[in-house]
């Protein structure tokens, strides 16, 4: 027995198990991620990896991307809608006019404007200026080169305003303004991909720049008379279907002109000509999300959909990510396992590195998360980070390795139920990886 207890197991056995633990690690999160269930990970880890190492953004990447690439982002600050339009909202119309035809006075004339604020007319009526901003709408819309893209009206709930909006989309879509739904791929306030979806605003905004006759995919829906809108409802159903990585290189070149005064717009507001320019709010807090870039207003998740739409990001493959995880497991365990030998015959040190690796740990793969967000590795980071953490777990038991010096095959199977449960999950990913990279 006391030879037993006093059984080391050498570098061959921790590398033996090692590699089984991460290599399970690493199959089980392919699965997990194959079935969309660790969305919620995802957005935690995110979290944490922007509170811990800040945003994965490339301060000397100075070459902005093309015009006709890299969309302009304006926001209207909390100090503005405060001050000029009152805190009040709908946004007062003949003051969002002044502003527009602030936006329009510089040297440079935009390509297109895509407008992420309701425009739609109250269901009371009431503004007097509504007719007049429909009016500059349709006007820029033949005049610009790209036209206008705007969002499609906030939903309601009563047939009575259910009718104005419809109407006024009517209107707006024979004057030649198109619109775009503008719902996002979010999950627990996070967004790291966009939808593909070619109603989406960014999507319109896409095709209208690219000259593309779905561009009025949902005008066309508007001008179907018999044709329900389900989107105008309180509960409409948001787009389904695939969707992609934003490329987070978006957020290198992001620059926002954030909006403090009439005056300051006039003066500095400074375009590339034939750029589109998206145009939101970053007042209030029902519309912000968190990217790798930190949290960032609806707009500028438009704005990036819309740039990832030009330079688009193709998930990485399974098997890349499975490689991945497993190497990543597998270096990070073993580290792990080797420190814990070394600092165990200093007492005052082991009692401390329980609390402490656990931090270290984090911070490792917060480090990590950033550095893959950055380089658009966005399929496999949930599944790196979750596998490291998984065989951490696994690798206390290395410590009392008794069954191995009892003839065990490893210290990782201690029965031919975890045998056999392995075995399943290393099929199962193979039969994925097969599906999804040759079928």
């Amino acid at each position: 027995m006391e030879q037993l207890n006093s059984y080391k197991p050498s570098r061959r056995d921790v590398l033996r198990d090692a590699l089984l633990a991460a290599l399970f690690a690493a199959c089980l999160i392919t699965i997990l991620e194959y079935i969309g269930f660790n969305e919620e990970v995802n957005a935690e880890a995110l979290r944490l990896a922007v509170s811990l190492v800040g945003h994965p953004q490339d301060s000397a990447d100075t070459d902005p991307p093309a015009a006709a690439v890299m969309p302009a982002v304006v926001l209207f600050s909390q100090a503005w809608y405060e001050s000029y339009f009152n805190q009040t909202s709908p946004l007062e119309r003949g003051k969002l006019m002044d502003a527009m035809n602030a936006l329009l006075d510089a040297s440079a004339v935009p390509g297109q404007l895509v407008i992420d604020i309701d425009l739609s007319p109250l269901p009371q009526g009431g503004d007097p200026q509504q007719a007049a901003l429909d009016r500059l709408l349709a006007k820029l819309a033949a005049e610009l080169p790209q036209g206008v893209t705007l969002t499609t009206p906030a939903p309601v709930v009563t047939p009575q305003a259910y009718e104005i909006k419809r109407a006024w989309l009517e209107n707006m879509c024979r004057a030649g303004v198109r619109f775009g739904l503008p719902h996002l791929h979010a999950h627990e306030g996070v967004v790291l991909k966009r939808l593909l979806a070619p109603q989406t605003l960014a999507n319109v905004a896409y095709a209208a720049a690219q000259q593309r006759e779905n561009s009025a995919v949902v005008c066309r829906r508007v001008e179907q008379s018999g044709d329900e809108l389900d989107f105008l409802w309180l509960t409409p159903a948001s787009p389904s279907g695939e969707f992609e990585p934003i490329n987070a290189h978006f957020y290198r070149h992001l620059s926002p002109f954030v909006v403090d005064s009439l005056q300051e717009l006039k003066r500095a507001w400074r375009p590339r000509s034939d750029q589109t320019v998206f145009i939101g709010g970053s007042y209030g807090y029902g519309d912000w999300y968190l990217t790798p870039a930190g949290r960032q207003p609806g707009v500028v998740l438009h704005a990036a959909a819309y740039y990832s739409a030009h330079d688009s990001v193709a998930p990485v493959s399974m098997a890349w990510s499975l490689s991945i995880g497993v190497a990543c497991a597998l270096v990070g365990g073993y580290l792990l396992v080797v420190l814990k030998r070394v600092v165990e015959p200093y007492w005052m040190i082991a009692v401390v590195a329980p609390l402490v690796l656990p931090i270290m740990l984090l911070v490792a793969l917060s480090l990590l998360l950033a550095i893959f967000l950055a380089w658009n590795i966005v399929f496999s980071v949930a599944m790196v980070t979750e596998a490291a953490v998984l065989f951490a777990e696994f690798f206390p038991s290395l410590r009392s390795a008794q069954r191995s010096a009892q003839g065990k095959c490893c210290v990782f199977f201690d029965s031919y139920v975890s045998l056999v449960v392995f075995l399943l999950v290393v099929l199962l990913t193979a039969v994925l990886v097969f599906v999804h990279e040759v079928l």
